[in-house]
């Protein structure tokens, strides 16, 4: 491991560059907590977050099918689905909840509303399958977030959604996170609550059809969630390629650059 992403609390800025984005302050003073108390071992955030059930890393490699706005802190011991912070928006960042996605499915599941209710998500997982150290410690970060151990939920919740402010909405995606936008970026027809067993792949050209079509006629958030069901469902780099394109091109249109970079030009490959 890299000795300087293991205390981010003593360098925020070589933290913010290697990560590429702001910690929530929840999980930020718990990683502050523990470098401070051990600041000469350099595994002590690897000691938090074996309290939480997951291995301590970035990811510099961008995952396959993994959604942009998923931001990765670190992974499961054994399956390997990745954990992060998911930024729909930049100006909803915050206490970004957390979810897991799980690449061999390409699907996603937020595991609390916000960041502390996303950790004591974790937390109660690990307490009930954990034991020794990993047990005790994570019961001692429940309490210090205002758990009670005993309470915390065994597993991931149904249904749980970000909290979203006034006049913004969430669409549901074959990906599980969902496409999330103020309401004016939506076309009036837009189907905002889709169970995701009911999501079925349509063809490649009706997909980029669909989202051509709602960029035209000014809804980036619509163009959005046609390319991020389609990505779910897509094995061929070129389809992958053509659909990334339009999604970098949504993002923009929503002010979302950090989400994309540069639009491409379409007579060159991506």
């Amino acid at each position: 491991m890299d000795d300087e992403l293991s205390v981010p609390g003593q360098n925020q800025g070589r933290f913010w560059a290697s990560w590429g984005f702001q910690l929530p302050s929840t999980l930020l003073k718990l990683f502050e907590r523990y470098t401070r108390l051990r600041s000469s071992d350099p595994t002590s955030v690897d000691l938090l977050f074996r309290a939480i059930g997951l291995r301590f890393g970035t990811l510099h490699d961008p995952l396959d099918y993994c959604p942009a706005e998923l931001l990765p802190v670190g992974q499961t011991e054994l399956d390997g689905v990745v954990c992060g912070c998911v930024m729909h928006d930049p100006r909803l960042l915050g206490e970004m909840p957390l979810a897991f996605f799980d690449p061999s499915i390409r699907r996603g599941d937020y595991l609390g509303v916000d960041t502390r209710r996303s950790l004591g998500t974790l937390l109660g997982m690990q307490l009930n399958q954990a034991c020794g150290q990993d047990c005790h410690q994570a019961r001692i970060l429940a309490e210090e977030l205002g758990f009670n151990p005993d309470e915390l939920p065994s597993e991931i919740p149904l249904g749980v959604r970000p909290r979203l402010p006034p006049g913004w909405k969430l669409a549901e995606t074959a990906d599980g996170l969902g496409v999330v936008a103020e309401s004016r970026f939506f076309l009036p027809q837009q189907v905002y609550q889709t169970p995701i067993e009911d999501f079925a792949p349509l063809r490649i050209e009706e997909s980029l059809r669909s989202a051509e079509e709602a960029l035209s006629e000014n809804a980036p958030a619509t163009a959005l969630w046609y390319v991020r069901n389609a990505l779910v469902f897509v094995d061929h780099t070129d389809e992958q390629q053509q659909l990334v394109r339009l999604r970098n091109q949504a993002y923009h249109r929503l002010n979302r650059q950090v989400l994309a970079g540069p639009i491409p030009n379409p007579d060159k490959s991506i």
